[in-house]
């Protein structure tokens, strides 16, 4: 490979991670604009103990996103999370 082909190949790595983020960003505005509530985390407020508390816990649909942030089809379920892992 030579420089050109490095700079493209990284180029096109970078435009897919946009993309990825802008379609993951355009999601969890639709589920917010539906109803479910958006709930924002710092992102060391992550766990590995999170996925089973979420099994045990949530009852309605749920999306994790980037950065920190989750969506809950049930308030109440966003107000239990809310709760339990914010700090």
């Amino acid at each position: 490979m030579n420089q050109e082909d490095i700079e493209n190949a990284l180029a096109d790595t970078l435009q897919e991670e946009i993309n990825k983020e802008i379609l993951l960003d355009l999601r969890c505005r639709e589920l917010v604009s539906q109803g479910w509530t958006l709930v924002t985390l710092g992102d060391n407020a992550i766990s590995n103990n999170m996925g089973l508390w979420m099994q045990e816990n949530i009852h309605g649909d749920w999306r994790a996103f980037y950065n920190g942030r989750w969506v809950f089809e049930n308030n109440e379920d966003a107000v239990l999370f809310t709760m339990r892992w914010a700090s």
